[in-house]
């Protein structure tokens, strides 16, 4: 009996959450040939696309952002969401602060 087998390799979706254009071009590159990428510069729009559907399997999200709607923030509100609280975020920062990292966590 012939059996033939088909995998499938889907590339998950990863929502990177930069203000900095070099950073964001950056991350684009290295994480494109693994997986899909959608890049927004501000909370506003990453939770706007979330709204509409579409759940990434993992966030990539500057803790620096102007604003008030900065990345702890952003995190607060996913948190605290039941749609989006299962998500993974990974925080990051270029400030080598001991109490934001524990606020991150």
């Amino acid at each position: 009996m012939l059996r033939l087998v088909v995998i499938v390799r889907m590339k998950h979706d990863i929502l990177v959450v930069e203000n900095d254009e070099p950073l964001r071009w950056l991350l684009e590159n290295i994480l494109r040939d693994g997986f899909r990428v959608t890049i927004t510069k501000d909370t506003m729009s990453a939770m706007a696309r979330m709204a509409n559907g579409n759940l990434p399997a993992l966030i990539l999200c500057d803790f620096d952002l102007p604003g008030n709607n900065n990345g702890l923030s952003f995190l607060q509100n996913l948190t605290n969401s039941g749609a989006f609280n299962d998500i993974p975020v990974i925080m990051f920062s270029s400030q080598p602060d001991e109490k934001l990292a524990e606020k991150c966590m």
